[in-house]
């Protein structure tokens, strides 16, 4: 988050933190939601088709094995996950 929206969101009242502070998560488990967010986000930016589509949504009940189902359907390289990993890694909150 840019230092300008944090301190607009702190005048107005808002807390600013982690995941892990907001859900009571531990760093392991923040690291899970991340991750599982960060493979939503790409399934959906690469969806193509109704039965990747009904994987994408992200939500609790859909699995982290079916979200990199539908991109390994979708021929995504072992290269390319190891990108959205290192990208969930630096989508950390202040």
């Amino acid at each position: 988050m840019k230092a300008s929206q944090k301190k607009r969101l702190k005048e107005a009242g808002w807390e600013v933190g982690s995941i892990e502070r907001f859900l009571g998560l531990t760093k392991a488990e923040g690291a899970f939601v991340r991750l599982k967010a960060a493979l939503a986000r790409e399934l959906r930016r690469r969806r193509a088709s109704k039965h990747v589509a009904s994987k994408d949504s992200g939500e609790e009940s859909v699995s982290i094995d079916r979200l990199l189902d539908g991109l390994f359907e979708m021929e995504m390289s072992l290269s390319e996950l190891a990108e959205v990993v290192r990208g969930a890694g630096n989508r950390r909150a202040a």
